[in-house]
């Protein structure tokens, strides 16, 4: 099945506006701005331009509608951006005054660059998919550690918590980690210069967050005296001279400082920055002190999701894979010899347990190619979702079935 979406293409201008009044033009702009200048200071890793698409579409789209454009409805980024803003404002409409000052300011926390809109966007996508389908479905607005949606369908009614796993999941070192220690490696060297050019590996060796004090001392220190290798309190830091950069910085041959940062990072891993000042440039990697377990996180995240719900209807749980494209998902979806799937043994973790025999579904969803309506009239598109039923649930599948 496909969790799917559409826009009237005539609609962009209007709903842009309304967007804008709704959270406030400034607000938007500003927190724009934050995630630009984070960027533009060099945080350059994959798992950052996939959090901050958004932003930077969002801010095309704007400057597009200022000249009297529509955008380019051809681009994934922009129709995963308009159905975000479909989505909050076909929100918007089914709920009470308080419920939308609740959701405006999900949205402006959601958007800080420390921060992650695609965990409301995923939410906000189930809403709009169950409301399409004809179903009342009510917001669980309290700051309780509760279910998303109570879900009322002609079958009877279910409750429905959405989770969303970050191409890091499992990874020692979170999107979040590495932003609070490149904001503060950014800043250590818009203070110290750093004569020479080099690649900097940070292995984290501790799963406490360091303090403040502790990591922009730990970075001047290493910055002023470059030294091969040195540990520190919490962190090994390894430094690796390379007079290559030199020379292409000496001959203003940025594409390829870019292309060699882009070829540095596929043999690390998505944590990583680039610093460059007239003089020198810097690489910068960060490392956690065991390997990814993606499967346990996974698994941890469907028990907590399991325990979120009252117990008293049928559950079901929608996770999303961030950054996961269609193609990725499709192949996640082959049947081996056995007729399981690869995404079959989250399946079998979740209802094996008999305190979970409430949840009765688990579905599975990534973000899927753009699908163009032949009049171009129209913005259409949507993911492939995968739906694991329980077999020994204490209640009916059925009644969460989309008819």
């Amino acid at each position: 099945m496909r969790a799917s979406f559409d826009i009237q293409t005539n609609q962009i201008p209007s709903l842009v506006t309304w967007f804008n009044l709704y959270v406030g033009f400034s607000t938007l702009n500003n927190r724009i701005d934050r995630v630009e200048r984070k960027l533009a200071n060099g945080m350059l890793s994959d798992t950052l331009l996939c959090r901050y698409q958004f932003h930077q579409t969002y801010r095309n789209v704007l400057n597009r509608k200022r000249l009297g454009l529509l955008p380019d409805i051809h681009d994934f980024a922009v129709a995963n951006t308009l159905s975000f803003v479909a989505s909050v404002e076909a929100a918007h409409g089914a709920m009470s005054d308080a419920q939308r000052d609740r959701l405006r300011t999900r949205i402006i926390d959601g958007l800080s660059p420390d921060r992650d809109i695609r965990q409301l966007q995923h939410e906000l996508r189930a809403f709009v998919h169950y409301s399409r389908a004809g179903y009342k479905v009510d917001w669980i607005d309290n700051d309780a550690d509760r279910y998303d949606f109570l879900v009322y369908g002609p079958k009877g009614s279910f409750e429905l918590e959405c989770k969303t796993f970050a191409e890091n999941i499992g990874n020692p070192i979170s999107t979040d980690v590495s932003i609070y220690w490149f904001d503060h490696v950014q800043n250590v060297l818009d203070r110290v210069e750093f004569p020479n050019s080099g690649t900097f590996e940070i292995q984290v060796t501790t799963n406490e967050r360091i303090s403040q004090s502790v990591l922009v001392s730990t970075v001047r220190d290493f910055v002023k005296c470059t030294p091969a290798r040195k540990q520190y309190e919490g962190a090994t830091v390894q430094f690796q001279p390379r007079p290559d950069f030199d020379r292409l910085l000496g001959r203003n041959q940025r594409e390829a400082l870019l292309t060699e940062f882009a070829d540095w990072q596929s043999k690390h891993n998505r944590h990583c920055m680039v610093a460059a000042n007239k003089k020198s440039v810097l690489f910068f990697s960060l490392h956690g002190n065991r390997a990814p377990r993606p499967y346990n996180a996974i698994c941890n995240s469907l028990k907590h999701a399991a325990k979120q719900f009252s117990a008293t209807r049928p559950a079901v749980i929608w996770g999303h894979f961030l950054g996961l494209s269609e193609e990725d998902m499709r192949n996640l979806l082959e049947r081996n010899q056995h007729t399981r799937t690869a995404l079959d043994v989250f399946g079998s973790y979740l209802f094996k347990a008999e305190s979970r025999n409430h949840v009765c579904r688990l579905r599975l969803s990534a973000d899927g190619d753009l699908l163009q309506g032949s009049n171009r009239k129209m913005v259409r598109g949507g993911g492939p979702a995968y739906d694991l039923n329980s077999a020994v649930s204490r209640f009916d599948n059925n009644l969460t079935d989309i008819d």
